[in-house]
Formats: C-alpha cells, structure tokens, sequence
C-alpha cells in the first residue's frame, strides 16, 4: 500500500513570512540523501513513527508552529478543519505539540510523532504557524505585552489577507476560511 503525503496549506491567510520546505516520508528519507537506515520497503510502512519537518522563516515574527494531519481518502472531496484538529500531532520529544519560535531562528528543524492509529491512502499535513510578535492584552490577566491576547496565525499567503486578519481579530471577528485567530 502506498502512503502518500500531501502538504497542504489550507484557509490561506496572512503573510507568516514561513516556507515549509521539506517533509520527506521518514521511509523514503535516505533516498534523498539522508543519514538514515535504507528502507527499500518504503512503499508499505505502517503506522507510527517520526517525522522531521524543516521550515525557512524569511521574516521570524516568533510564536510556535504547529502541525495537524488528516486521514483523507478520497481526492475528490475537500478535506474539512475537523479532520485535521483529530490529529494534531506531537513533538516526539513529547514537550506538547507546540513548537517555539525563539527571536534568532531562520532555518527551523523539528520532529514530530505520528499517530500509531491513522491508515491512509493520502494523508494531508498542515502547518500553522501562529505569530507572537503583535501588542495585546493579556485575556486572563489583563496586561498588555507584545505576544499577548488573540494571536493572529497562518496557514500559507495570500495577498491583502494579512490587515484583514489584523483588524478583524481585534474584534472577536474571525472569519476562519481566512483567518487563525487563537
């Protein structure tokens, strides 16, 4: 059985200045030039493992990245939010699925675990990337600092997005095909 993973930026919304640029299936990891044992049975894996994951910040706005999968089996059909909140996938360091920017990072490599549970014929990855930088109020404290309140997040970048998405979660207004407001 092939297991074919499909990245996938979905609710495209504002400039994250992030590029996910790799994801290899660990299996199939060696063949592009990775120091990891040969699997030349990387057709037919199983369920469970771990997965690096490298992204390029092009403009660090610190924050945490996250990633979510979705068993999505058929093609045709558009995959749903609900379907990929089943599966937000840890850090196999087992810190939480939370993955911290920090204020000096560009190249940013982590590893994440797979779910023992999920089969799939096409399994979809996404990559949400939510900002730490803005000025917000504190919503359990009431102070403001700069990573507080709503934070204003990504999933890939479309033009003209990002003030709307600004704006609107400023307001508990969040339109979630377009925005990620946390």
């Amino acid at each position: 059985m092939k297991v074919v993973l499909i990245l996938s930026a979905l609710c495209v919304v504002v400039r994250d200045h992030g590029r996910l640029l790799e994801l290899p299936s660990r299996g199939s990891a060696w063949r592009f030039g990775f120091d990891t044992p040969r699997n030349h049975g990387n057709n037919q894996l199983f369920c469970g493992g771990f997965q690096n994951v490298t992204v390029e910040l092009t403009a660090n706005h610190l924050g945490y990245f996250e990633m979510r999968l979705c068993p999505h089996t058929d093609p045709q059909t558009a995959i749903s939010e609900d379907c990929l909140n089943r599966h937000l996938l840890s850090l196999s360091d087992g810190s939480g699925t939370r993955f911290a920017i920090t204020g000096t990072m560009r190249m940013v490599t982590f590893n994440v675990r797979l779910p023992r549970d999920v089969v799939c014929m096409q399994c979809v990855v996404q990559w949400k990337y939510n900002t730490g930088n803005s000025w917000g109020i504190d919503l359990d404290t009431g102070v403001g600092c700069k990573g507080c309140g709503r934070a204003i997040g990504g999933y890939g970048n479309r033009t003209g997005f990002h003030q709307l998405c600004v704006n609107n979660c400023s307001r508990d207004f969040c339109p979630s095909f377009t925005c990620a407001c946390d």
